[in-house]
């Protein structure tokens, strides 16, 4: 389903994805950013330039970029256009199943909470409580749970 922005939204989309145009060397990208910066003048991004939206984005609010550039409340209205990308569906449905593996051990007491380093970049959470262990990677590419384990 293509995505309507508003009139700030869309200028700021714009104006990222013709920086990224005219940065990338690959002609394909450069065409797709290209493509991606018309969208945004007209206010829609159709579904085919999805991917490309949710690529820019995700490198443009990672990177702090869109806070450093242009503040927090375009930040926040970035963000929300991200999670209508298929990147940023992705990423929701990651956390989903995160909280659901939380949820496992919800009334539970805590008896043990570990936070590890699993590489640059990335945790990993253990969680222990009423008798289980749950494991969640957290990191660039979202959050999963890694494994759950009962005390038999």
């Amino acid at each position: 389903m293509p995505i309507s922005l508003q009139d700030e939204t869309a200028r700021l989309i714009a104006q990222e994805a013709a920086a990224f145009a005219a940065q990338v060397r690959q002609p394909a990208a450069r065409e797709a950013f290209e493509r991606l910066a018309a969208a945004a003048s007209e206010r829609s991004i159709p579904d085919e330039l999805l991917p490309v939206l949710g690529q820019l984005l995700h490198l443009t609010l990672t990177s702090g970029r869109i806070a450093a550039r242009y503040g927090p409340r375009e930040e926040q209205v970035l963000s929300e256009v991200f999670r209508r990308t298929p990147a940023g569906r992705q990423l929701e449905e990651q956390v989903a199943q995160a909280n659901a593996a939380l949820a496992t051990l919800q009334g539970l007491a805590i008896e043990r909470l570990h936070l590890a380093a699993a590489g640059p970049g990335r945790y990993r959470l253990a969680v222990e409580a009423g008798g289980r262990r749950l494991v969640l990677d957290l990191g660039p590419a979202g959050a999963g749970a890694r494994s759950l384990e009962l005390a038999l």
